[in-house]
């Protein structure tokens, strides 16, 4: 994916975006609905159906207020392999303090990750290794270019209800109850002081039936009459009462904003960086209101008694200014010293009253995050800390390939579940106590997981003859084929349990077949790995056929063959105990004109895994070749030396093929003339009739097999070769292809029953089929041309 593509997510998962409608989260009494509000968490939630109907790439980091379709933030990272492992490589390292430093609630900042020849688990859980310490306080997203739009949609969803969830549950839990006493009583030391009482006695607004008669601040209102005058101040203490309530709930609210900001700041603005408590006073308005009545309530005793006091009225001689500071002095001396009086009962009783509303607003944020949590299993998939956590039980081991390099007897291994409970299988090419105690050890560190291993050499042994399938037809076929091209590389990522893809048909019974189908082959169809989802039962609308197959190299390391080279002779390499099979032999078209023999890769070349990320074939200083082979003759007659090797998928004109070869350059010079062989094209491979092939291998000499119509695509050692031929034992009396065979060239047998077109290099085999890749794309990779066997060729 270049850097400047965009990319949007089309999703019809409506009922996601139907999660974050804010308005449906049912919330019964308090203030816990203007809490959020304070928080702005209503607006979250909109952006984020905002996001969900329309997701891009944004080219820039500002953020627009008014754009109503809030970005998805994508950070792009490559994950590839480098001679010390596994690297992360950042598409544009200048982006990544203003990535990880975006906000985490409106925003959706995504990791993108890509990866080729590397699985989808193993990618995301280096990318998550490398950023966990942002990861881990920042609800950021990772996600693979192979994984579908859909699980991005869903991935988005569950952290954001996570995110909110946790700011929900940070709110119930900065909302006060032991600290209640003390906010009340420093409220009360404000609310109810002297000079407070004064000054809201003295702003009081009082009114003569129909006539204003004002403030402190208004010109003076004199009145003679002591029933006036009583009833100007039963007003005055009234209204004055009023306000020191309204005070006192002002200031406990306050109080209460200022305890949860404090609590909020602490536990969630470092992570959500935006989020900020709305500290107006219309927030608590209607709380406020609440309490003030609680404390009108309260009051209203001491408003009697207070009443009740005539000092301060006056005879018809004098007469009394209601305005005047003088005169509301001392009303309010009276209320102070009256509500000091009773100010221990007050504070108790609205203390009760308080602490019932906070009580009753903590129950209610806990049903607002009940609601949450189950909005987010309704998504029905895991949040990405506790994907994490599966991620890092399938790295039990240490990096895979470097296993397999130290113990090549590995052929494979993977860690997941089998009906719930934790298994490690372990697949090997031949009995390996070294290895078997290094996965023990290794395993010891795990609870509760099973550790089984697999002889695969002597599983072969048991496994049945089974009857080819009748051939699906060329059309069908083509279309199957096309599909796995398109799709093999996404599906054999997520997937790490598959082993091989071909075209098929659905196995009814061992000796029965049905209709045409997309066959994959795994380990354990049982076993599902950690991290992974379930393999799909179709693909773009064609059933997936599961079938347990385990494909392995055909080099082994006991063979006591000793002519001279020849096709099918005895190779190896000095002082190792592998051994496999001379190919075809053939010649390089370049000037030098070197002439020698083909033979696998993974026969000729220590660590085939660093053939793995090399495009160009050609070797320097590579690899010496002895013939016979090391185990076979105990000794070290080296005839040559690799000068090209390829082991993997190169890209040909059309597609990925496979490709398990190498040229092993013949010091001796070769003095005879020999013909050059012809190789098979497009109508020898595509006829619609029985196809027979032979190869002449250092294990089984000279056998037949079956050319299938379909290819076949197969993963060894981490290793995938795409579109390869398959071949099928001709019958269950003799095996086409054993362990040794390794190297081996593949002849077409035309309809004369003569063996005269090179059809590939024999290089892998399961209990039932033969692995050869195609001689076609091994001489334009190589440059070469293969040549018929001479009568005799002298090497002394």
């Amino acid at each position: 994916m270049e850097e400047e593509d965009s990319w949007t997510l089309d999703t019809n998962l409506q009922f996601v975006e139907e999660l974050f409608d804010f308005n449906s989260i049912n919330i019964e009494t308090s203030f816990s609905k203007k809490l959020l509000t304070a928080i702005n968490l209503p607006s979250y939630f909109l952006s984020v159906q905002s996001c969900l109907k329309w997701i891009k790439e944004k080219k820039s980091w500002s953020v627009d207020p008014e754009d109503e379709n809030h970005a998805l933030y994508v950070f792009a990272v490559d994950v590839v392999y480098k001679k010390d492992g596994i690297a992360v490589v950042e598409r544009n390292a200048s982006r990544k303090i203003a990535f990880f430093n975006l906000s985490c609630v409106k925003e959706t900042p995504v990791l993108l990750v890509q990866s080729n020849s590397i699985q989808v688990v193993e990618a995301v859980f280096r990318v998550y290794e490398e950023y966990e310490t942002f990861l881990k306080s920042k609800s950021i997203v990772i996600h693979h270019v192979f994984e579908e739009n859909e699980d991005l949609c869903k991935k988005v969803g569950v952290q954001k209800l996570k995110a909110f969830d946790k700011i929900v549950r940070t709110l119930r839990d900065s909302v006060p109850v032991a600290e209640l006493h003390e906010i009340v009583h420093t409220a009360a030391n404000k609310s109810l002081s002297e000079d407070n009482i004064h000054r809201l006695c003295y702003n009081v607004f009082l009114k003569d039936g129909n006539t204003n008669v004002g403030t402190t601040h208004n010109r003076g209102y004199h009145c003679r009459f002591p029933f006036t005058v009583k009833w100007l101040k039963e007003q005055l203490i009234n209204k004055t009462l009023e306000a020191i309530s309204k005070s006192f709930a002002s200031q406990i609210c306050q109080g209460i904003l200022r305890h949860i900001k404090s609590k909020v700041r602490i536990e969630l603005e470092s992570e959500f960086l935006e989020l900020k408590v709305n500290k107006s006073p219309e927030i608590f308005a209607t709380f406020a209101v609440v309490i003030g009545t609680a404390l009108i309530t309260l009051f209203m005793p001491i408003l009697g008694i207070i009443v009740a006091m005539t000092a301060v009225i006056v005879t018809f001689i004098f007469s009394v200014d209601v305005n005047s500071k003088s005169w509301r002095a001392k009303v309010a001396n009276q209320i102070h010293e009256t509500v000091s009086k009773y100010r221990s009962s007050i504070e108790n009783d609205i203390l009760s009253e308080i602490k019932t509303m906070c009580s009753d607003t903590k129950e209610d944020l806990q049903a607002v995050s009940v609601q949450i949590n189950d909005r987010k299993q309704r998504i029905g998939f895991p949040d990405q800390e506790t994907l994490a956590q599966e991620w890092k039980k399938s790295h039990v081991f240490p990096y895979k390939e470097a296993v397999m390099k130290k113990y090549p007897s590995v052929l494979n291994y993977l860690a997941g579940r089998i009906g719930g409970k934790s298994v490690i299988k372990v697949f090997f090419q031949k009995e390996d106590n070294e290895a078997e105690t290094f996965f023990r050890e290794n395993c010891s560190k795990t609870d509760d997981t099973e550790l089984e291993f697999i002889n695969v050499s002597e599983l072969l042994k048991e496994t049945k003859f089974r009857k080819k399938a009748h051939p699906v037809s060329r059309q069908t076929r083509t279309q199957l084929q096309e599909i796995i091209r398109h799709e093999e590389d996404k599906l054999t990522a997520i997937h790490s349990n598959i082993a091989g893809i071909g075209v098929g048909r659905v196995m009814i019974n061992e000796n029965e077949y049905g209709d045409p189908c997309i066959v994959l082959y795994c380990l354990d169809k049982r076993l599902l790995p950690f991290g992974e989802k379930e393999i799909p039962k179709s693909l773009k609308g064609n059933t997936i056929e599961l079938r347990e197959e385990i494909f392995m190299f055909g080099f082994c390391d006991n063979c006591q063959h000793l002519e001279l080279l020849d096709n099918g002779c005895s190779i190896g390499r000095p002082f190792n105990d592998s051994a496999g099979s001379v190919g075809f032999l053939v010649k390089s078209k370049c000037q030098s004109k070197e002439w020698g023999f083909l033979t696998a890769a993974h026969v000729a070349y220590e660590n085939v895994l660093e053939l793995k990320y090399v495009s160009n074939p050609v070797l320097e200083n590579s690899q010496e070749i002895v013939h016979p082979s090391y185990q076979d003759s105990k000794s070290n007659n080296i005839i040559g030396r690799v000068t090209k090797a390829s082991c993997g998928s190169l890209q040909t004109n059309d597609y990925s093929k496979g490709i398990d070869a190498a040229f092993v350059h013949v010091y001796e010079p070769e003095i005879r003339e020999f013909s050059e062989l012809n190789i098979v094209n497009e109508d020898d491979i595509q006829c619609e009739r029985t196809t027979l092939v032979s190869k002449k291998g250092r294990s089984t000499k000279v056998t037949i097999g079956i050319l299938s119509e379909n290819t076949i695509s197969i993963k060894l050692n981490n290793i995938w070769f795409k579109n390869c031929f398959c071949i099928y034992n001709y019958n269950d009396s003799e095996t086409f292809f054993k362990e040794g065979d390794s190297g081996s060239g593949v002849f077409l047998i035309d309809q004369e029953g003569e063996s005269k077109k090179a059809l590939g290099i024999a290089f892998a085999f399961s209990s039932t089929e033969t692995c050869v890749c195609d001689i076609r794309n091994i001489v334009q990779a190589f440059d070469i041309a293969c040549y018929e066997e001479p009568q005799l060729m002298d090497i002394s």
